[in-house]
């Protein structure tokens, strides 16, 4: 079945006759080549490897944390 999705077509799962899922095949762009050629990012330029701060970033003043803004976005 999966063979089937691959080549495009549409499989519906039954249990006694009665629809109970679907499998149809992946469609669409890879959401990081659609913001590409959107114009919102580059991509790095072959050969580039990705480096890691060499130092730790620390937040200064009374605002939230670091911590406290990666949990609204996770939200």
């Amino acid at each position: 079945w999966v063979a089937r999705a691959r080549r495009g077509t549409e499989v519906l799962v039954t249990d006694r006759g009665a629809p109970v899922a679907r499998l149809v095949p992946v469609r669409g762009v890879d959401p990081l080549e659609a913001l590409i050629e959107a114009g919102v990012i580059e991509p790095a330029p072959k050969g580039v490897r990705r480096r890691q701060p060499s130092t730790r970033v620390h937040l200064h003043g009374d605002g939230p944390s670091m911590a406290d803004y990666v949990a609204r976005q996770r939200r």
